[in-house]
């Protein structure tokens, strides 16, 4: 296995293009952003009688540490560009909004 990277990397044309997105790292990918927004699952609002304010409030709150959690994530895509993932520029901007807001 070591050789066939050593001659994929000098000489790209005796290998198969790869997708960086074959099955191994998007399960790979799916974990990472399931453990990081697992702790959501483990923190509630109290229990108490919420106006509407409130749980808008509290949903405002939840995003904001939704985007706080996948900030690595999403950053990563956005610093990637089209080199390195072929997805079409708006989905490279919609990972924008969880930075600008994390």
């Amino acid at each position: 296995k070591g050789i066939k990277c050593q001659l994929c990397l000098f000489h790209p044309e005796h290998c198969d293009p790869q997708h960086p997105f074959h099955p191994t790292n998007l399960l790979l990918l799916a974990l990472i952003l399931g453990s990081a927004l697992g702790n959501l699952v483990f923190v509630r609002p109290a229990k108490a009688k919420m106006t509407a304010d409130d749980t808008l409030a509290a949903l405002l709150l939840k995003g904001a540490v939704i985007s706080v959690s996948i900030l690595p994530f999403s950053s990563a895509f956005l610093v990637a560009g089209r080199s390195l993932v072929d997805w079409p520029i708006t989905v490279h901007m919609l990972f924008m909004i969880p930075c600008a807001v994390g």
